[in-house]
């Protein structure tokens, strides 16, 4: 189940305040029915994994002209292919936590001869971080962690006709695992990604 709400305030012209709290709960009741738990879930096996997100987020301006500020603090089930795999080159693991993430992003965005621009800076801090990890030859599995640390920035530049939308953007990050007194790259996170529409 999902549960989302949310409250909005615009004390002046071109000037908005936005919070959202949201909660979601994943319910398996094949494992009721066959007494199998998963570790926690004996307390309250029909609501055994739950994730909650709060976020808040000012903004200034209009549809072509703005600024913007956001604050967030979620957590991240694994997903089905984190948690379960694919039968083959990627191995299953039930012990997977939630990711905790505490987020912050400023961001602006103009239209200017024609053109729209955007750029995007952004700082994620995550503890319990799921990432994909070589265990054999032709295997990974996905593993918890302790904390990771991202940060960068997205860019784009659009031009618009009539008929034809061209698009292009660009990210460049860092992505460190800082668990440990040397950090160390995220494996299978690229540090830039440029993308052409």
């Amino acid at each position: 189940g999902v549960g989302l709400l949310g409250i909005a305030f615009s004390p002046l012209d071109k000037l908005l305040f936005e919070g959202k709290h949201s909660e979601q709960q994943q319910t398996d009741k094949t494992d009721r029915r066959s007494q199998i738990f998963l570790e926690d879930e004996v307390d309250d096996p029909t609501s055994h994994k739950q994730s909650r997100a709060n976020t808040l987020s000012v903004a200034w301006g209009d549809f072509e002209n703005g600024i913007y500020g956001q604050l967030a603090r979620s957590d991240r089930l694994p997903s089905l292919f984190e948690e379960f795999g694919n039968g083959s080159s990627v191995r299953p693991n039930h012990a997977l936590k939630p990711e905790t993430i505490f987020h912050q992003e400023i961001g602006a965005f103009t239209t200017l001869f024609g053109f729209e621009l955007g750029v995007a800076l952004y700082n994620d801090n995550t503890d319990e971080k799921i990432v994909f990890v070589p265990i054999l030859a032709n295997a990974s599995k996905a593993l918890n962690i302790a904390e990771t640390k991202i940060r960068g920035y997205d860019g784009s530049l659009t031009w618009r006709s009539d008929t034809t939308t061209l698009t292009f953007k660009g990210s460049e990050l860092e992505a460190y695992d800082t668990s440990r007194k040397e950090k160390r790259h995220l494996p299978g996170i690229p540090q830039r990604i440029l993308v052409v529409e």
